[in-house]
């Protein structure tokens, strides 16, 4: 792949797949690796996709299965966790209460909302 076309492809894939890490590790600074690893495996893949869905659909897969093996590994079972603030401060009330309520759910729903309602 090239640089120019891997850099376009970052910046069109690079919110949803930090969302789906961060949905999946509810932590800043593990989503970034995440989302980092998952695209240098996307700059290291030498086969073409047929189409943009396949493409998408494999790099939230691949960020799927980074982070479930993050979380089973013996590093991230054995750390203690810092308090973290919020990832975003809504203005109204009402909209925190939804934040709350949707990382509130198990892991597998948050990712489907997540997909649903902001990618559509």
């Amino acid at each position: 792949m090239e640089e120019a076309e891997f850099l376009r492809k970052l910046k069109q894939y690079k919110d949803t797949v930090y969302r789906v890490a961060y949905t999946y590790l509810r932590n800043k600074a593990d989503a970034e690796d995440v989302a980092q690893d998952t695209f240098l495996k996307f700059y290291l893949r030498q086969d073409p996709f047929p189409n943009d869905g396949v493409e998408k659909a494999w790099l939230i897969r691949v960020t799927i299965n980074a982070c479930h093996n993050l979380r089973r590994s013996v590093w991230f079972r054995n750390r203690t966790e810092l308090p973290e603030e919020p990832a975003v401060e809504f203005s109204y009330p009402a909209e925190n209460a939804l934040y709350a309520a949707v990382f509130s759910l198990p892991d597998k729903y948050r990712v489907l909302v997540l997909l649903y309602y902001y990618e559509e």
